[in-house]
């Protein structure tokens, strides 16, 4: 997966959902979340600005700032066995990141 396919702004709830559901990934997980308002009607939202993508092969932590910036990736071998630490390697170099901003 591409980060040009990823939207050039945060990702909402149901983006990060519709990620989930394809065959391209094997998850998306939001890191942090936070309540906005949608510029074209006013409507609430949720967005996440910082986001993990997995596949059976790697990785990604993602943080989005003036635009989508890969901050950590892990190559994994064996998902069953290897991508939870992936993850939480992903996870600790975001929040890694956010503290630097």
């Amino acid at each position: 997966m591409r980060l040009s396919s990823l939207p050039d702004r945060p990702v909402t709830q149901a983006e990060v959902a519709a990620l989930n559901e394809s065959d391209r990934l094997a998850m998306a997980v939001p890191v942090a979340q936070e309540d906005a308002t949608r510029a074209d009607d006013g409507r609430p939202v949720t967005i996440t600005d910082q986001l993990i993508l997995a596949t059976d092969a790697w990785v990604v932590g993602l943080v989005y700032g003036a635009e989508w910036q890969t901050v950590e990736r892990v190559e994994i071998d064996d998902p069953k066995t290897e991508r939870f630490e992936a993850l939480q390697t992903c996870e600790g170099a975001i929040e890694g990141h956010v503290d630097q901003s």
